[in-house]
């Protein structure tokens, strides 16, 4: 899916024919997509390829909102006259749907409308979401994208960019109707491993169910990417025992698999390290799962104890990133559970990437099995 974020006009509120009584605005009875980013950006073959139907492509349409209203779908066609300078979301009217007397009286100009395109070379399918500055569902999250444009009147967003914003509305807000599937299948993986965020994503998505089958393939598939983590730290490692900066390395894990940490390494200076690898394909944001034993081990004085963040794991690269010493900051958390009710014990944490401090990124060529700073 392709998204984008546009401030609304007066001329795009004639799309819908409540407002193009009311407002006055001109006969456009569209809205515009903008050239610079709908071609420029998006689809930059649609010139080209709409001339097969004479500059008409037909969508799905489906919008959401404002505030919580739920999908509306019909077939309109996005369209270039002779004399348009932009592309235009065309068609007849929108009225209001049936049962559904008002649904876009709150949409004024200034207000948001968040698209997501769908198909190649041309789209086939268009999702809307209106956002009502008016509306107070919809208040915080027009804030947001009005200030993620900074003045543009129209522009591309990419998928972590709108989770994010996505992730200060409401669980059940529309807005999450264009959550990009990358994003269901990060909240798949974290949910994999009992993480309460990825539990609550996937249930923000109430078209999406889950079924045990895809449940248990993303535990299979979490396990995985662990072990190919782990073999791809054991790779760095090695390769800092050939240029010295480490003496010694031991891959704890691969001898005991209830190992609260990887590997045991010792330093050219003599100073030994725990080092414990947190995988993912998805990206660094990602949460980390540590276990009860791996915080108790993580808070032992017994040498640093070191988190190395693997993550974007293809089959030709990965990323790489190193944390600080976790022992303060594990013994911290074990203070914390002092004010449990006897009796009940968490069995492990989800963790905010942001809460510890880590090194700069580092690129890993799975090919070449050799690291690069960046």
């Amino acid at each position: 899916m392709k998204l984008a974020v546009k401030i609304l006009t007066r001329s795009d509120l004639t799309f819908f024919e409540p407002l193009y009584r009311r407002l006055n605005a001109g006969n456009q009875k569209a809205i515009n997509l903008n050239a610079d980013v709908f071609i420029n950006r998006l689809y930059p073959g649609i010139p080209e390829a709409a001339q097969q139907t004479n500059n008409e492509i037909l969508v799905k349409l489906t919008i959401f909102g404002p505030g919580g209203a739920g999908a509306y779908t019909l077939s309109r066609a996005i369209v270039k006259g002779a004399t348009y300078k932009n592309w235009r979301l065309n068609g007849e009217f929108v009225r209001d749907p049936e049962g559904q007397p008002g649904r876009f009286d709150a949409l004024a100009e200034g207000d948001v409308a968040v698209l997501g395109f769908e198909g190649e070379p041309v789209p086939s399918a268009l999702k809307i979401v209106f956002v009502a500055s008016s509306l107070p569902s919809d208040r915080v999250l027009h804030n947001l994208l009005t200030d993620y444009l900074g003045g543009r009147r129209m522009a591309e967003i990419d998928p972590p960019r709108l989770s994010r914003i996505a992730d200060q509305a409401d669980a059940d807000h529309q807005l999450w109707q264009l959550a990009p599937q990358e994003e269901i299948v990060e909240a798949l993986e974290d949910a994999a491993q009992g993480g309460a965020k990825g539990y609550e994503r996937l249930l923000r998505h109430s078209e999406r169910t889950i079924s045990m089958a895809e449940l248990a393939k993303a535990r299979r598939r979490a396990e995985a990417v662990g072990q190919e983590g782990e073999a791809i730290v054991h790779a760095v490692l090695c390769n800092e025992m050939v240029t010295g900066t480490l003496t010694g390395v031991e891959w704890t894990a691969s001898k005991n698999a209830v190992s609260p940490f990887d590997f045991h390494v010792v330093t050219a200076t003599g100073e030994t390290s725990r080092i414990d690898a947190k995988s993912t394909t998805g990206t660094f944001t990602a949460p980390i799962h540590m276990s009860l034993a791996e915080v108790r081990e993580a808070a032992q004085d017994a040498g640093p104890y070191l988190i190395y963040r693997v993550y974007g794991i293809t089959d030709e690269v990965a990323k790489l990133r190193r944390s600080e010493d976790l022992r303060s900051f594990a013994k911290e958390l074990l203070a914390t559970l002092a004010h449990l009710p006897n009796g009940v014990t968490p069995d492990a944490f989800s963790i905010d990437v942001n809460q510890l401090s880590w090194g700069a990124e580092e690129s890993f060529d799975r090919r070449a099995g050799s690291p690069d700073e960046e």
